[in-house]
């Protein structure tokens, strides 16, 4: 099995996040990729030259991340187009030629959520009238604004909702309205095509 290494920041990401990433893979008929459980970081470490170098070289010797490398965070106030790069070509020298991908969220994962809402509809507490707002990054509080599209009775919550909505939202929906979703799918879209993968068939199983 190739394994590939995945960063996260939240407490949500930790079962969210590989959520996402299976179904992608399960749509590309990937059948010998193993998703290491999510090593999660606080946040400053990611943007630290010295913290991005230490779990990229504890992931690629340690836990045998040999196929990718996926980190993931939150850009909050933070512009993704000016910081990732940066950050990326931090990660390359301990990756020591696994590919990497570090990807900002903007502004948060739930962004994204609300760029499919109208695929979550009656789950979770998502009203049926719920509609994604015409640009989903300008959203500062994704959080805030999930809970606005709940029925009156719910709250959203990271740890109770995110990896639920994460397994059913229409992620090719929210990627023509969130250019980050677009760029992680590209990213493993990229990796995939450049590794040496077992499918299953050619069909989409997702």
């Amino acid at each position: 099995m190739i394994k590939w290494g995945l960063v996260v920041e939240g407490f949500g990401e930790t079962a969210a996040f590989p959520a996402l990433l299976g179904r992608v893979l399960r749509a590309s008929s990937i059948t010998d990729i193993e998703l290491l459980p999510p090593v999660r970081k606080h946040r400053s470490e990611l943007l630290s030259h010295d913290g991005l170098e230490k779990v990229v070289k504890w992931l690629r010797i340690y836990k045998g991340a040999d196929g990718a490398i996926i980190i993931l965070l939150d850009a909050n106030s933070d512009l993704p187009c000016l910081v990732a790069p940066e950050r990326k070509d931090w990660c390359e020298g301990p990756a020591a030629g696994v590919p990497v991908s570090y990807v900002m969220a903007k502004s948060e994962f739930e962004t994204w959520f609300l760029g499919a809402i109208e695929s979550l509809r009656g789950t979770r507490g998502i009203r049926g009238d719920a509609e994604s707002p015409l640009e989903p990054e300008s959203i500062r509080d994704a959080k805030l604004a999930l809970t606005h599209l709940m029925e009156k009775s719910r709250v959203y919550s990271p740890t109770a909702d995110q990896e639920y909505l994460a397994a059913r939202f229409d992620y090719e929906m929210a990627r023509t309205r969130c250019p980050s979703l677009d760029k992680l799918l590209r990213d493993i879209e990229g990796i995939i095509a450049t590794s040496s993968v077992q499918t299953t068939s050619p069909h989409v199983l997702d």
